[in-house]
């Protein structure tokens, strides 16, 4: 299939593309679901089925048809039907030797189609499922003559991306009036109407509401709309969640982090855009992220083969001021007279639980010892391939809060294990609460700890770590990751993309009244924009080499690295990073050169107006390229608390900017470079020439 064939079939399939914690309130969760929505109906699978439910439809691969029966419970021998393969939402089909999609037509509910490392030359037949939204083909001969995938391959590039859609919610002026003046935590919904891509489309009912905890003290709001109909890109539910975003200037954080689950094959909500207008004025970029329920199980292949119905839970003990304790994993369920009760309080939960299986896995939980014998339970209790991609990838994007509640356990009833689903990863990539500055910060961090022993008191992380062949599955799974999967050109690609979209699809609001109710679309400054992406990017080269350092053993020895008889090729990274994982400079050679030697330390300058810190380069040879150096900005405990700027501020106050910052050649006096700052990843650039022998450098304000 020719690469236009391709760009064809991939532009056909629909990516809608798809939070501020208020200062005082610095841990809740803003994107847990409400309340009043715990124990509701849920929908069901898609209901736009196909004219004959019963007509016979045939899957021309053996190797395909096998697999979409076992799905089904379907013998060999019995027919498959057009109504029984729409009923499949995900289908893992990866490294199956297939050869041909045809019959693949027929799966018009099909929302996540994973047939990577394949032998697939032609993506026709599922170019016309209205449903699918991922569609991963990395590894086939179609895609490789295509160049590259959208997901799964090493780039992510020839993307054919569809607009982000715009979304008409109008009301009475009276009513959205009172919703903004109201009580913030008034959950009484307003009436309305929303349309979607032409204001003067037919518009449909509505009522609607704020979402979030502490985002709702956010100039900009998340809502909660629930439309009379079950609505065809919710996958046939009627609640759509619309969140602000407001404390991630990139608006692609969440999106990124739940992918990365997607694409190794973990159940993870999805993250689509949306333009949201009220009463004809534009109010910002938003997200919609799936909603966790019975009906998502099913789409991610869950309990395959039956309608699942299995325990569907989230921990919500850190939002009860009674407990000292923030995790059930470390509480002692034995000590409430009621257990069953206890937990039904404090858990969010969709269907009917059976709250004794999770009574049951906290006391053996509470009874283990790390070791051989943990890990023969665990087995038996969890699904290890999901628990440990789980935790790779908060690993990965730095989501400390990842081990409180920022999840969901579902109990497959057909394999009689655990699995977990991540939820809400807005603070991931460098970001996370300060105090005294709260979530809406610009600070920015990358040394997050493999694992804050004792964080949330979740114990069965602790005795996962504590167990030797667990964590070092762990540490290979880490790594292989970083090298072949999550690689820097997959990030620094993907990023690009996505900054590209939204930036595309931001323009189209050019021309449109804006911002009447809400201040701006997030806390930063529009100006800014290719800053925030390159904190996305400085985050990975910088949290990697951490991670590496960190596996492989940090030393006592800070601010000082050695590079010896090293091959440096023009045009790849290197970077210079301390025992204790601290990235102190990088640089990308202009030349390739042949045992290298170099060595660099970072000391205390206390004279040094600016940054209080000079970099002093010892180098074998003459060095040109482009050349970055870091400093400390921060003021958290655990991660990274030195400030080497002269106001403990992320980026200036009414006298000093990081802005003014500007890299000096340091003898007696600075000879200033022509260099570039980036205040948010607390970094500066310069393309320049190091001398052989000693050279000496200095981050100044240049008054």
């Amino acid at each position: 299939m020719k690469k236009k064939q391709i760009g064809i079939v991939l532009g056909l399939i629909v990516i809608l593309a798809g939070v501020w914690f208020f200062a005082y309130m610095l841990e809740e969760n803003d994107l847990g679901e409400d309340q009043e929505e715990t124990a509701e109906d849920e929908s069901g699978p898609a209901e736009n089925a196909p004219e004959d439910p019963d007509e016979e439809a045939f899957i021309e691969d053996p190797a395909l048809d096998s697999l979409i029966r076992e799905q089904l419970g379907k013998e060999n021998d019995e027919p498959l039907t057009a109504g029984e393969l729409h009923t499949i939402q995900v289908l893992r089909a990866a490294g199956k030797e297939i050869t041909t999609l045809d019959g693949a037509e027929h799966l018009t509910g099909l929302a996540v189609f994973d047939v990577r490392n394949n032998r697939i030359e032609d993506f026709e037949p599922v170019s016309g499922l209205r449903h699918l939204r991922e569609l991963y083909v990395f590894g086939n001969p179609g895609s490789e003559e295509a160049g590259d995938d959208f997901h799964g391959s090493e780039t992510y590039v020839d993307i054919a991306r569809e607009p982000i859609p715009f979304l008409y919610l109008s009301a009475a002026e009276e009513d959205i009036e009172e919703l903004y003046s109201r009580d913030l935590f008034n959950d009484d919904r307003i009436d309305g109407t929303v349309s979607f891509e032409d204001p003067e489309a037919e518009a449909q009912e509505v009522a609607f509401r704020y979402r979030g905890n502490s985002s709702r003290y956010a100039p900009k709001k998340s809502f909660n709309i629930r439309f009379e109909e079950d609505q065809p890109f919710l996958f046939d539910h009627d609640r759509m969640n619309l969140n602000a975003v407001w404390t991630d200037p990139t608006i692609m954080r969440d999106r990124l982090s739940m992918e990365m689950f997607s694409e190794l094959g973990q159940p993870a909500p999805s993250v689509e855009y949306f333009h949201l207008v009220i009463n004809d004025v534009y109010e910002g970029l938003y997200f919609h992220v799936d909603r966790i329920d019975h009906n998502f199980i099913e789409r991610q292949g869950l309990d395959a083969g039956s309608e699942p119905e299995g325990t569907l839970i989230r921990d919500e003990l850190r939002d009860n001021d009674d407990l000292e304790v923030e995790s059930v994993f470390g509480f002692d369920i034995e000590s409430v007279e009621n257990p069953e009760e206890f937990l039904e309080n404090n858990f969010n939960y969709r269907g009917d639980p059976d709250w004794s299986r999770l009574y049951d896995l906290i006391v053996w939980l509470n009874e283990s010892e790390p070791g051989e014998t943990f890990t023969e339970e665990f087995d038996e209790r969890f699904d290890r391939e999901n628990f440990t991609d789980w935790l790779a990838v908060h690993i990965l994007v730095g989501d400390m809060d990842a081990y409180g509640d920022d999840y969901w356990l579902y109990h497959e009833e057909s394999s009689d294990q655990w699995h977990v689903i991540p939820w809400d990863k807005d603070l991931s990539f460098g970001s996370h609460t300060r105090s005294g500055f709260g979530v809406a910060n610009h600070f920015f961090s990358y040394e997050v700890d493999l694992y804050p022993r004792g964080r949330w008191n979740n114990e069965l992380i602790d005795l996962f770590y504590d167990t030797d062949e667990l964590r070092d599955e762990l540490y290979d799974r880490l790594l292989e990751l970083m090298d072949e999967t999550f690689t820097i050109d997959y990030f620094e690609a993907k990023i690009d993309d996505y900054y590209e979209w939204i930036e595309r699809s931001l323009a189209d609001t050019e021309g449109m009244e804006k911002f009447e109710l809400h201040t701006a679309n997030h806390m930063g400054d529009p100006e800014h924009s290719e800053y925030f992406r390159d904190v996305l990017k400085d985050y990975v080269h910088l949290r990697y080499e951490y991670l590496k350092q960190e596996i492989e053993g940090k030393g006592e020895t800070a601010y000082e690295a050695l590079l010896e008889g090293e091959s440096l090729e023009a045009g790849e990274i290197v970077h210079l990073t301390d025992e204790q994982g601290w990235v102190i400079a990088s640089f990308t050679p202009d030349e390739p050169f042949e045992d290298a030697d170099l060595a660099i330390r970072a000391d205390e300058a206390e004279d040094a107006e600016g940054i209080a810190r000079e970099w002093t380069i010892e180098s074998g040879q003459e060095l040109s390229g482009e050349w970055n150096f870091y400093y400390r900005n921060d003021v958290a405990p655990g991660l990274g608390i030195e400030n080497w700027f002269i106001v403990d501020e992320p980026i200036e106050d009414e006298s000093y900017s990081q802005w003014d910052l500007k890299l000096a050649e340091y003898e007696e006096e600075p000879a200033f470079l022509d260099s570039r700052v980036n205040p948010y990843s607390n970094k500066v650039s310069a393309r320049m020439t190091v001398a052989e022998g000693e050279s000496r450098y200095r981050i100044l304000l240049n008054e």
